[in-house]
């Protein structure tokens, strides 16, 4: 699939994947009314996988 879309294309599908997953907490955030425990630790299981992800693409720039 990567080739037949070309490296950009996929380069944008991945770091859309990051930005709906934001959006995706953010909008049970938005739902959630009294207790925000899944809200939160979806928040940060995002967040760890993101730092987890940018430490890794900058450990592979060098």
């Amino acid at each position: 699939m990567q080739q037949a879309m070309g490296f950009t294309a996929w380069h944008w599908l991945h770091r859309l994947v990051y930005v709906s997953a934001a959006l995706g907490v953010t909008h049970l955030w938005i739902l959630t009314r009294a207790d925000y425990r899944m809200p939160m630790l979806f928040a940060a299981a995002l967040a760890a996988l993101t730092v987890f992800r940018l430490g890794d693409a900058l450990v592979h720039r060098r």
